[in-house]
């Protein structure tokens, strides 16, 4: 989200039960929720308006399991040994 406060934003909007957490970006901020924005964007808009902060632009994306997986261990989910596209067979064990 990018507003023409994004300090004073993510002060509003950090007080908000629905709120995880905010980041700073290069341009605006991220914030992070436990419900589906889509229905959240509108209180989040007024609340930011109603202060006279102008929202200059909002992307709605939802995390893909990578994002998940990256947020909770801090690392990207990589097969490690095996090249892409080996097969690995199982050995038999004896006889």
């Amino acid at each position: 989200m990018e507003t023409s406060d994004n300090w004073e934003a993510a002060e509003l909007l950090k007080d908000l039960d629905s709120v995880k957490g905010i980041r700073e970006k290069t341009k605006g901020i991220v914030v992070m929720v436990n419900v589906d924005g889509t229905y959240l964007l509108p209180e989040v808009m007024d609340r930011l308006r109603s202060r006279g902060i102008k929202i200059k632009a909002v992307n709605l994306k939802k995390p893909s399991m990578d994002d998940v997986f990256v947020h909770y261990t801090g690392r990207e989910l990589r097969d490690s040994g095996a090249e892409k596209g080996a097969v690995v067979i199982p050995r038999s064990r004896g006889r």
